[in-house]
């Protein structure tokens, strides 16, 4: 449980406490090794290695993730003090910066980096699912402090070296066959840290050593536990925007990585030819998801028809602009966007922020959705009749956001009509608008 009230006693001895929790593992790994892994005579003496040993082990082996939590949770808020630490630095000095040791700080890898980076790979390795609860929560704050150490303010350029690299991959691919899920939420925040760190360091010195780009490996391993998440025995093969099983929303989080993928088109042309059918491929199965859902109610219908809702939205406007929509696709889909705007439920809201997203990208230059005006227009003015109609009392704050979203809409719309295309408010301007759609 987090105890909020412990920020402001631990706050005025944060710079010393920094070097405490790093001193505090770096003795660990060196009582673990058995040997002296700085030169530091105030490292725990040689001569009484052995009852370090004896004395001293079983202390550290019983603390020393709680003190890596603390570690990771300064590593996190982003406090300087514990990256003059983490070099070797003295954070409580008032000129201390950074030891550079040749390079900037972005670029070098910190001083106690293998020290910590060693403690937190063995405890993954030795890492077995079915040795209980407090296993599970060293390999969370494991996980978690492996997220931050990948970042190259820690690791510099360590993870150019091919077989660091691999080594971390293939444990990484390990956790993902054998660990729990409540393991693999954090594996899959770490894999996503890692791409996005050693992507900045490939197309350097680093991309003659790997096969192929290091965000391939971690997309891989991210799919198969998502396969494995959603999967069941009688359909091995289940896809996100098809699940109607699992309560927890599987799709939003993911869009972002999607909304990735989409934005970047292939150099060669039959790369280009997959790319566009892909992308036809996908908003089909969304249309096809939505439509299967026709006649049927409860919670997990709803949030599959707002997952591929959100989904096909999300294709249509961040696919670059040489990839071909077909006409119909849009049509059906503003038409599935218009119907869920006029239902009474919490769907409205969603639809009306499809409806105002599809608008805004049509007044930004995508000729392609230039139809969806004259398409969603009418559903939109349904929709804000039906709301003035209503009964004022019921779901206040939901009608308000629905009248946020289309007003919003409105606004860029009119904004970006030319002058000689608008008509007096009173009238909403069909006809003019339909002449500027086409």
């Amino acid at each position: 449980k987090s105890q909020d009230y412990l920020v402001k006693v631990v706050e005025p001895y944060r710079t010393t406490l920094a070097s405490l929790w790093i001193g505090s593992l770096r003795d660990y790994a060196s009582i673990r090794a058995g040997i002296e892994l700085l030169d530091d005579t105030s490292a725990v003496d040689s001569s009484f290695s052995s009852l370090g040993k004896e004395v001293l082990l079983p202390y550290y082996r019983d603390s020393w993730s709680i003190t890596l939590q603390a570690v990771t949770s300064a590593m996190e808020s982003g406090d300087p003090a514990i990256r003059v630490a983490m070099d070797g630095g003295d954070p409580t000095s008032t000129d201390s910066e950074p030891t550079l040791n040749g390079g900037t700080a972005s670029e070098h890898t910190t001083a106690f980096f293998f020290v910590i980076f060693g403690l937190v790979f063995e405890a993954l390795v030795t890492s077995t699912p079915d040795t209980g609860t407090q296993n599970v929560r060293t390999s969370i704050v494991a996980l978690k402090a492996l997220n931050c150490l990948v970042q190259n303010k820690y690791a510099g350029d360590a993870f150019c070296d091919l077989t660091i690299f691999e080594e971390v991959v293939n444990l990484c691919y390990r956790m993902a066959l054998t660990e729990p899920i409540a393991v693999q939420t954090y594996l899959v925040d770490t894999l996503a840290s890692l791409a996005h760190n050693v992507a900045r360091n490939y197309g350097t010195k680093a991309e003659k050593e790997y096969s192929a780009p290091p965000q391939t490996h971690c997309l891989r391993i991210c799919a198969y536990v998502l396969k494995r998440v959603i999967g069941n025995p009688r359909d091995a093969a289940a896809q996100i925007l098809k699940d109607e099983i699992s309560e927890v929303d599987l799709v939003g989080p993911s869009l972002k990585s999607l909304k990735k993928l989409l934005e970047t088109l292939p150099e060669s042309p039959g790369d280009q030819v997959k790319f566009e059918k892909m992308v036809h491929g996908i908003l089909s199965a969304c249309l096809v998801n939505i439509d299967a859902m026709r006649g049927r109610e409860g919670p997990a219908c709803q949030k599959k028809i707002k997952s591929n809702l959100l989904a096909t939205v999300l294709v249509l406007t961040v696919v670059p602009p040489s990839i071909k929509i077909s006409i119909s696709v849009i049509e059906h889909s503003c038409f599935l966007i218009s119907q869920k705007l006029i239902e009474p439920d919490e769907m409205s809201i969603t639809a009306a922020h499809c409806a105002k997203t599809l608008i805004i990208a049509s007044t930004l230059g995508n000729r392609s959705l230039r139809n969806c005006v004259k398409l969603l227009l009418p559903g939109m003015i349904e929709c804000i009749a039906k709301i003035v109609a209503g009964d004022e009392n019921e779901t206040p704050d939901l009608r308000t956001q629905i009248v946020g979203e289309i007003w919003k809409a409105f606004s860029a719309l009119f904004s970006s009509t030319p002058e000689d295309l608008r008509e007096p408010p009173s009238s909403f301007g069909l006809i003019a608008y339909d002449d500027y759609a086409t």
